[in-house]
């Protein structure tokens, strides 16, 4: 996957579009037919959660819904972005919001009460009730097909924040704002990117990662979300792109969630947030001093 995008933005694209149709086929297919073996007895509530289990629960749960905004990194690179990016990040979020109440329906309408016992693979057990055991091993395979789409895509658009970091001096490292003399890529942030990516991901469990994704990402989102607030009082005749209807209304609302979801850390993941947050300061800081004194 790194060569493919060290190669061109056209291949990488490519590879991405092509892991969501085939990762969307086993999906489409149980949410197809898998509605006939739905009881409607088995679609209820027994209790709602706590407060605490919610939050806890949408912390990795939101990990889950990750990604519509990567389409903005390559915005530079796409025809009409004003128009085709927030169009895309809206469509993309509702069909993704629409395909998993459909697969939670489906799963909790055919596998009952049991649905909790498969915690490794409950979409295989779902799947093998309504296919028999092609369906577990369509699904098993769908799943990798899944994570690797989640990979291309990743590499496909995170590096370019690197690479852009590294342009605007953010990131004192000279050598990942380079781009490549024959495919006009940032080739040395893709493989620095996916060489962490690698590491980080072969030396920890999935929730472990899952938490640190999304309290990271939460906190990024938290800052934009400010940013739009400082954005709509200081320019307030901006006409040049895409302007969320609602006013203060939309941000203050997604501050609050965001504070919630961020208060179900446990205590060393707080501590360590708070660290890694107060280093990148000091270097942030460290830096702009430096160019001062230049």
């Amino acid at each position: 996957m790194v060569y493919i995008n060290v190669i061109g933005l056209k291949q990488g694209m490519g590879l991405v579009k092509f892991n969501t149709i085939v990762k969307l086929i086993p999906l489409l297919l149980l949410i197809a037919i898998g509605f006939k073996y739905v009881s409607l007895s088995n679609l209820y509530f027994e209790h709602f959660p706590s407060v605490k289990t919610l939050g806890e629960t949408s912390l990795i749960l939101f990990f889950a819904f990750q990604g519509c905004e990567t389409g903005i990194i390559v915005g530079g690179e796409v025809v009409n972005p004003k128009r085709t990016i927030p169009r895309a990040i809206l469509i993309s979020i509702t069909a993704v919001v629409v395909v998993y109440v459909l697969i939670q329906t489906i799963s909790q309408g055919v596998l009952e009460d049991t649905l909790p016992n498969f915690k490794a693979a409950p979409l295989a057990e779902t799947a093998k009730v309504v296919f028999g055991n092609f369906g577990y091993a369509l699904l098993i395979i769908g799943a990798v097909i899944s994570m690797f789409g989640y990979m291309s895509g990743t590499i496909l658009n995170s590096p370019r924040i690197v690479y852009a970091l590294a342009r605007d001096k953010v990131i004192p490292i000279k050598a990942l704002s380079k781009i490549h003399k024959s495919f006009a890529t940032p080739h040395i942030a893709i493989i620095i990117y996916a060489t962490i990516g690698f590491i980080l991901a072969v030396s920890g469990s999935f929730e472990q990662l899952a938490v640190i994704a999304s309290s990271s990402m939460l906190i990024l989102y938290l800052g934009v979300a400010l940013s739009v607030m400082k954005l709509r009082k200081s320019q307030k005749d901006y006409a040049g792109g895409f302007k969320i209807p609602g006013g203060w209304a939309i941000p203050i609302i997604a501050i609050a969630i965001i504070l919630y979801f961020l208060s179900s850390l446990s205590a060393h993941e707080m501590i360590g947030t708070v660290v890694f947050i107060g280093i990148l300061t000091l270097v942030f800081g460290l830096i702009k001093f430096l160019k001062k004194r230049k």
